[in-house]
C-alpha cells in the first residue's frame, strides 16, 4: 500500500513539474505577444475629427521607418511628443489628441515599429530608437526647440518617454499610469513564475527616472486595474528633480478621459512653472 501511494505521489509530482515547465516555456516563447499588442489597421485619422495634420514617415537610426502624425497649433503652449501604451495604434488616441489640441498644444504622436503603418518588429531597444528618432525629427526637421518639447508617456510609453528624457533635453516629462519596471509588473501579474529570469526586456522606468534632470509630472489612479498605484508613487519618489504627483480616478484605460479636467489643470500649472 505504501509503495502504491509513493508511486502515485511521484507520478503527480512529475505531472505538475511537466505542466509548470510547459507554462514556463510558453511564457518565454510568447512573451512578445503579451508585451506588445500592435494593431495594424488605422481606424481613423485626425481628418475625421476635422484636424489638419502632417502625415510623417520618420527614418530611425537603424534604418527603420515609423509612421507619425503632427498636429500643429499656432503659438502653442508646448509641443507634446506622445508615447502610447503597448496596445493598438495612434488611431486609438484621437480623443486625447483632440483634447490637447483644443487646449493649445501641438502634438507629435507616433507608432512604434510593428504598430499601425510603422515598419519592423517591436523590441525594447527598437522602441527607444523610434522615440529618439521622432525627437530628433522634431528638432531638426520641424525646428522645434528642445525647451518647447513635453515628453508624455502612458503605461509602457512611460518607460520610453523617460528613456528619451534621460538622454535629451526637454521642458518636462509626464508619466501617466506607468510602471517601475517590466519585471516588477510581471511579478504582480504572474507571481508563480520566475519572471526575472524569463523576461527578455527590462523597460526599467525607475532607472530612467533616476537619471532624469528634468521636472516630472506624474498621474496615476488608485483604481488602476493593471499597474499598481504604488508603482506611480515609487516613480515619484525616485525622481531627483522638481516633481508633482496627481492622484486621478478611473481604471487603467479610462483614467485620462475620466480625469481629463484635473489633468489639464495640473498640466497648465506645471507648464507655467517651467515654461
Amino acid at each position: 500500500m505504501l509503495n502504491f501511494f509513493s508511486s502515485a505521489f511521484f507520478s503527480i509530482a512529475i505531472i505538475i513539474l511537466l505542466v509548470f515547465s510547459l507554462i514556463v516555456f510558453l511564457f518565454y516563447r510568447f512573451q512578445d505577444n503579451l508585451i506588445f499588442r500592435p494593431y495594424k489597421k488605422l481606424e481613423r485619422t485626425p481628418a475625421d475629427i476635422d484636424l489638419v495634420f502632417k502625415n510623417l514617415k520618420i527614418k530611425t537610426h537603424d534604418s527603420n521607418t515609423v509612421h507619425a502624425w503632427y498636429i500643429e497649433r499656432k503659438n502653442p503652449k508646448g509641443v507634446v511628443l506622445f508615447c502610447h501604451g503597448n496596445a493598438g495604434n495612434i488611431s486609438n488616441r484621437l480623443d486625447r489628441i483632440e483634447i490637447l489640441r483644443k487646449n493649445s498644444y501641438s502634438i507629435l504622436i507616433f507608432d512604434y515599429r510593428g504598430y499601425g503603418e510603422s515598419e519592423g518588429k517591436p523590441t525594447e531597444n527598437g522602441l527607444y530608437d523610434d522615440a529618439l528618432s521622432c525627437y530628433q525629427y522634431m528638432v531638426r526637421n520641424l525646428k522645434i526647440k528642445p525647451e518647447e518639447i513635453i515628453l508624455w508617456g502612458c503605461s509602457l510609453g512611460g518607460s520610453i518617454a523617460s528613456y528619451v528624457a534621460s538622454q535629451k533635453k526637454c521642458r518636462f516629462l509626464i508619466l501617466e499610469s506607468s510602471f517601475t519596471s517590466l519585471s516588477s509588473l510581471a511579478n504582480k501579474l504572474y507571481p508563480f513564475l520566475p519572471v526575472k529570469t524569463l523576461l527578455k526586456y527590462s523597460f526599467n522606468t525607475q532607472k530612467h527616472v533616476e537619471s532624469c534632470d528634468v521636472p516630472i509630472l506624474l498621474f496615476h489612479s488608485p483604481d488602476d486595474d493593471l499597474v499598481p498605484f504604488s508603482m506611480g508613487r515609487r516613480l515619484f519618489e525616485s525622481a531627483p528633480g522638481p516633481k508633482e504627483f496627481l492622484s486621478i480616478k478611473g481604471s487603467h484605460n479610462d483614467s485620462f478621459y475620466l480625469s481629463r479636467f484635473e489633468i489639464l489643470d495640473s498640466l497648465e500649472d506645471f507648464n507655467k512653472r517651467f515654461k
